[in-house]
């Protein structure tokens, strides 16, 4: 992706940047991946497009950042970056319909509002909370579900996605791109689960952290029980889960 790693529109000297180890770099972007997604679908709504691009960015960032230093605020950071690599994105695809010169007219702020056009608004849209909701909906496979959980909401790269599934990168790539379209075309993020649905739906994400413990990712279910506990209102949600081991390196 052009522009992923490096930041959009030459902004990169803003950030001063401290030096990291890949590991450091690998334990940050999972402690930024969900609230960074969680804003980054807010805001425009298509999780597909949204989830594919900061998948990008997070690789992006996880290779060049050990080499580069981390830039200071990087959460800003990376969903500067991704809103930056959404719009290169929405003008390469302009291009294909308009031809060149009409993409190229079309302002960011135009490419913007267009994208943006199917955000949920804020009294449905919860944060990281709302990506477990939307990862774990019932009629996706159990197999989705957790897979989608363990990138959007935990962070974990494709390749350590993959190695958990035990299957080749690109089928496990086909797989969550299927679940994420899946999730567009029924419009799950405007229709957040509430009630007794909400209720049987939080049962579910922690069925799948039950699933990430017993399969011998105890850290990452730890930490993402955690992250469940702390965006349920009044917290008190992972019922021990996040007990059960220490966190470490989780891509």
């Amino acid at each position: 992706m052009n522009g992923t790693g490096a930041g959009h529109g030459g902004r990169e000297d803003v950030f001063l940047r401290r030096a990291a180890g890949p590991e450091e770099v690998e334990d940050l972007l999972c402690a930024c991946a969900p609230e960074v997604l969680a804003a980054f679908v807010g805001r425009f709504g298509d999780f597909d497009l949204c989830e594919e691009v900061f998948q990008e960015v997070l690789v992006a960032a996880a290779r060049e950042w050990p080499e580069r230093g981390v830039p200071s605020y990087e959460r800003s950071r990376l969903l500067t970056t991704a809103v930056g690599a959404l719009i290169d994105r929405v003008r390469r695809a302009e291009a294909g319909r308009r031809g060149e010169a009409g993409a190229s007219a079309l302002t960011d702020r135009a490419i913007l509002a267009y994208a943006g056009r199917g955000a949920p608004g804020e009294d449905v849209w919860e944060g990281p909370l709302s990506l477990f909701l939307l990862c774990c909906h019932p009629d996706l496979p159990r197999a989705a579900r957790t897979a989608l959980v363990l990138r959007a909401v935990g962070g974990l790269g494709p390749a350590r996605v993959a190695a958990f599934f035990d299957l080749p990168e690109e089928t496990l790539e086909r797989y969550v791109a299927r679940a994420r379209r899946t999730i567009v075309e029924g419009g799950w993020t405007r229709a957040l689960p509430v009630g007794e649905e909400r209720a049987a739906r939080l049962a579910e994400v922690r069925s799948v952290l039950r699933l990430v413990h017993d399969r011998g990712y105890a850290a990452e279910a730890a930490r993402l029980a955690r992250l469940l506990d702390r965006s349920l209102p009044g917290g008190g949600g992972a019922h021990g889960v996040e007990a059960c081991a220490p966190a470490h390196r989780c891509t």
